[in-house]
């Protein structure tokens, strides 16, 4: 009998679990964003039927090409004995051909900003917002310099994605408390960090996060002190490998250098139209040599001087000084010490780059040739390379900031102000330092940060409006509410002695006379 009621009671449990699904998809409002995720899922697979693939000359490092001339060594190490960070090379390693590749990236970005829709809707208290904020990101998700990434051979694809479920399971788990949530933000967060190096910096802060939640709140502390034991665990590893694939990189590259020492041949002369020109700026020749330590290497600066375009010439020069190599195969990747050296040519670089890379689109245009699902003039709206657009992003970025404080979504919508405000500055910070590191393809380098500052953005502006739309209500609801009666207290009579020598005028006073009267006649 006991075994009977506990199946009755689990399948009642089940039956009931059932039921509350159906009911959040079908009925009003949640059927509003089951309508969105269909016309979103349409929309996807006719821009899956509709595109092509664009294969460019780095694919090889990622995936096999089966040519010899091509396949230089293995793809996936998990110790770093690979051109790549095993991330993107091991999910291209389960698949055959490029094809698949790019249906499986494409299932998991179709996936996740479906994910970052739910994650809004569940976060967002009126309909209208959740609306907004749903069909914002999901409408976002299909233009074509988000989609682009989906059709290359390449890591931006796998990087947006794992981004925006981290993000997507950071709101889950704090709105909802589930802890599937934060298992799949670990996972994902994990995972991420082997895309690519700089993702590092976004997991650090993600960790913080993590454990001044374990700080401030009992309830989660032992389930984020875990989360975020395992992501120190993901940036010890990848920091500990980061050498060795920066040093099998070399065998991969057309100068056949380590990773940091093609860094700084880029820089040395213009032959790629950089901003940072070491050899043809004496003031940055200066930073380098007597502030950084550069060894100087007269042939190789006389030649990027005289033939700036001539790149392998400048190559040669460049392997003639032993000295020159070994620094840069230490010290090419300096971002910080450039930055301390000299802020003033640190600034410029950032202000000359920054509208390509917040626009979305550099010298190289589109990376992957993906069908437009909207009109050109909707991405152009969204995405401009030019201090115009960068102007707007900023603005409207300015703008949604002043509005959630006047809205109160500061205190309303705690989670997602404060979680937009530290995405936006963990993106910039980020941003700076990767146009430090190399400044020519802008748009592909910063992609994750360009999307974050986006999704900041309206993380902000939907709390805003759902705030807004709350604090109307609530004026509204008091202005109709029925006044409340008056609660009065019964008065009490309080007799008045007609005269303070006449004790008749006091009832008491006058039985007690009376009573002690009688009993002295009696």
């Amino acid at each position: 009998m006991v075994g009977v009621a506990a199946g009755v009671r689990r399948t009642a449990w089940w039956r009931g679990r059932i039921r509350t699904a159906r009911d959040a998809v079908f009925d009003y409002p949640g059927s509003l964003l089951t309508c969105l995720l269909g016309g979103y899922l349409i929309a996807r697979i006719a821009v899956l039927r509709s595109s092509t693939l664009k294969v460019w000359p780095d694919a090889f490092s990622y995936a096999y090409r089966d040519s010899p001339l091509w396949d230089r060594g293995p793809l996936v190490s998990f110790t770093g004995h690979a051109p790549r960070l095993w991330g993107v090379p091991l999910l291209y390693a389960l698949f055959h051909n490029d094809w698949r590749r790019v249906e499986a990236q494409w299932a998991i970005s179709t996936v996740a900003w479906a994910l970052l829709a739910c994650a809004l809707w569940t976060c967002l208290r009126g309909t209208a917002a959740k609306a907004v904020a749903s069909g914002a990101v999901l409408s976002f998700a299909l233009l074509t310099l988000v989609t682009e990434w989906d059709f290359t051979i390449m890591s931006e694809s796998l990087s947006i994605s794992l981004g925006v479920v981290v993000v997507a399971c950071f709101l889950l788990w704090l709105r909802t408390g589930a802890r599937i949530a934060l298992v799949a933000l670990t996972a994902a967060a994990f995972y991420w960090t082997f895309v690519r190096a700089e993702l590092r910096l976004f997991v650090v802060v993600l960790g913080a996060v993590l454990v001044f939640l374990a700080w401030r709140r009992r309830d989660l502390r032992r389930w984020a002190v875990g989360a975020a034991a395992a992501l120190a665990v993901a940036v010890g590893w990848c920091t500990a490998i980061m050498p060795n694939v920066l040093g099998t990189f070399s065998g991969y590259t057309a100068t056949h250098l380590s990773a940091n020492s093609d860094v700084l041949m880029f820089r040395l002369g213009n032959t790629w139209g950089i901003n940072i020109t070491i050899y043809g700026d004496p003031r940055l020749q200066h930073v380098y040599e007597d502030e950084l330590g550069m060894p100087k290497c007269p042939a190789a600066a006389e030649y990027a001087r005289t033939r700036p375009k001539d790149f392998f010439g400048l190559l040669d020069r460049f392997n003639s000084c032993p000295e020159l190599h070994a620094w840069a195969d230490r010290n090419g990747d300096a971002p910080v010490s450039f930055a301390l050296a000299a802020p003033d040519q640190a600034a410029r670089v950032v202000w000359n780059v920054a509208p390509r890379a917040f626009g979305g689109i550099d010298n190289y245009g589109l990376y992957g040739d993906a069908k437009r699902f909207f009109p050109k003039r909707i991405d152009r709206l969204m995405f401009h390379p030019s201090r115009k657009g960068l102007a707007a992003l900023f603005g409207s970025l300015l703008l949604a900031l002043v509005a959630a404080w006047a809205t109160g979504a500061f205190r309303r919508r705690r989670l997602l102000t404060v979680t937009a405000v530290v995405l936006t500055i963990t993106a910039l910070v980020s941003e700076v330092a990767g146009v430090l590191y190399l400044d020519i393809e802008a748009s592909r380098y910063a992609v994750q940060e360009n999307f974050a500052i986006r999704i900041a953005l309206l993380m902000l502006a939907v709390a805003a409006l759902d705030a807004f739309v709350e604090r109307r209500h609530e004026r509204r609801a008091q202005r109709s509410a029925p006044p409340e009666p008056a609660v009065t207290e019964p008065e009490v009579a309080v007799p008045t002695p007609r005269h303070p020598a006449d004790p008749s005028s006091l009832p008491e006073l006058a039985g007690a006379g009376t009573s002690g009267g009688a009993q002295g006649a009696s």
